[in-house]
């Protein structure tokens, strides 16, 4: 007798088995897809296997960086595209396709996540795509999925150091100071594309929204309720799963904060 594989979507794996190739077995035997999520609960009593299973992280404007430990989300319409059955897999306007473990997500409206969830957040190289308005629902809504004492860390393109750079070259008479400034803050557009092909290539662009510094940034986690704010650098979370989604050239040239959420936080 032939056996369908069941049509389930696995979103998330508690992860308590002790051998991947165990839980592989088991999803194989089953005709269940992969799931997108592994909790990582493991081994321990009822009760330890309770708290870290309701522990998650989140990445949004995750790209094509999408480690399964991880919620991974990304609201680019390229993805949606992507998402469309049959003319979906036709074209896109990117080297490669997001990784199958990238769920449509947009922070700015809120992400399919219960509040409170998260012991860490990631955003990297995102918020700047985002209207100052947008920016601050993002803060607003980054806070609500984080725990009490929840990490949020986020990377965005350096301002101050694009303004610095660019006086410098000035100074020194770089006759290409201008091109080098709008390039390095993604606010210039060199062509524009036609046809089809270009409409598409157009509405799909990604180009920032508002830049910011390391003082606007400390500011703005501030008035949001973000509590120990500090800039920081690749790799020094105490957290170590924020190892799996940070990628060291994403902070050069840029501003990295982290901030936590209170412990007892008035939402």
């Amino acid at each position: 007798m032939k056996v369908e594989p069941l049509s389930i979507n696995a979103g998330q794996h508690n992860g308590q088995y002790y051998r991947q190739k165990m839980s592989d077995d088991i999803f194989a035997d089953l005709l269940i897809p992969n799931p997108n999520v592994n909790a990582a609960v493991g081994s321990g009593s009822h009760a330890k296997q309770g708290a870290r299973s309701s522990v998650m992280y989140v990445n949004y404007g995750c790209g094509f960086t999408a480690p399964k430990e991880w919620m991974n989300f990304d609201a680019s319409p390229t993805l949606r595209w992507e998402r469309i059955p049959f003319i979906g897999k036709m074209y896109t306007k990117n080297a490669r396709r997001f990784p199958p473990n990238v769920m449509y997500g947009d922070i700015v409206e809120g992400l399919p996540v219960p509040d409170g969830s998260c012991r860490g957040v990631y955003a990297s190289h995102i918020l700047e795509q985002l209207t100052l308005d947008d920016f601050h629902r993002a803060l607003d809504q980054t806070k609500k999925i984080l725990q009490a004492r929840g990490i949020f860390r986020l990377v965005i393109p350096d301002l101050e150091w694009a303004a610095r750079e660019y006086v410098t070259r000035l100074e020194t008479g770089d006759p290409t100071a201008n091109n080098f400034f709008l390039n390095a803050t993604c606010l210039g557009k060199e062509a524009r594309r036609h046809g089809l092909t270009g409409f598409v290539y157009n509405l799909l662009r990604k180009a920032a929204q508002w830049m910011w510094d390391e003082l606007s940034l400390e500011y703005a986690l501030e008035k949001h309720g973000f509590i120990r704010i500090r800039k920081c650098s690749f790799g020094d979370c105490e957290d170590p799963m924020f190892a799996l989604v940070e990628d060291r050239g994403r902070f050069e040239h840029a501003i990295a904060m982290e901030a936590r959420v209170p412990q007892h936080d008035s939402r």
